[in-house]
């Protein structure tokens, strides 16, 4: 279905309505873009859980009019973040694509000692990030846009105060590899690392295996891109949660 991202402020404003008009600059995107049609279904997410299922019933030179058809708002079913060591620039934007897709919670950049370095402004960068992370939603029609995060060497401070209940490092190494005990509750928060193209150093990896609740995972799998990687990794955290 057509998706577009309102302000939560504005889906406020809308939830309470049978009809919503919208005016040329609202609806600029949807006829110009999605060339929606009189008939066709639109939903309008808010990026934090809340959706309105709407019906376009006309298209006018000063006004768009949606016929509300159902009204969504839900909580997250897992609360999941990725902390990723920077890839290449490309990779990194397909990473947040899918990371908006998968509905992770919150995307930790950081710049580790095999990422690479990116000739960018991490202003610009972090917005077009955004930008991509907008698109995914509407395509994927997810009802929760991913917080990205630039981490800075000092990062520590940002994991203790979120207080995962278990972080999780997949690692190639069998022996160094530990398994989960009992099933993670959908209640509680989870990271996952996931390092770049060269994965994280020897120190990294030790230091992030010194955390408190870190469990190391070893996948029977062959060395994976960062992409696949965090897909394969999110499916196998999903598994082993439980209500």
């Amino acid at each position: 279905m057509k998706a577009e991202l309102i302000e939560p402020k504005l889906f406020q404003e809308f939830k309470n309505l049978k009809k919503i008009l919208l005016s040329p600059k609202d609806y600029q995107h949807l006829i110009k873009v999605s060339r929606s049609k009189v008939g066709e279904k639109v939903l309008l997410l808010n990026g934090i859980g809340g959706s309105i299922e709407t019906m376009i019933q006309n298209i006018g030179k000063n006004e768009f009019e949606l016929k509300v058809l159902n009204i969504v708002e839900k909580e997250r079913d897992y609360r999941i973040d990725l902390f990723l060591g920077i890839p290449k620039k490309d990779t990194l934007e397909e990473a947040v694509d899918f990371a908006t897709q998968l509905g992770i919670e919150r995307v930790l950049l950081f710049e580790s000692e095999y990422s690479q370095k990116l000739k960018t402004d991490f202003v610009k960068l972090k917005d077009r990030l955004n930008k991509i992370s907008v698109s995914s939603l509407k395509q994927s029609n997810n009802l929760f846009l991913p917080n990205i995060i630039f981490l800075n060497k000092d990062f520590e401070n940002e994991l203790k105060n979120n207080k995962y209940e278990h972080q999780f490092l997949m690692t190639l190494d069998k022996s160094g590899a530990s398994k989960i005990e009992k099933p993670l509750s959908r209640k509680s928060r989870y990271l996952f690392f996931i390092g770049p193209e060269g994965g994280f150093s020897e120190s990294e990896e030790l230091h992030i295996k010194s955390y408190e609740n870190s469990i190391s995972c070893h996948l029977p799998c062959p060395i994976l891109r960062v992409v696949p990687a965090i897909s394969t990794t999110f499916g196998f955290l999903i598994s082993q949660l439980k209500d």
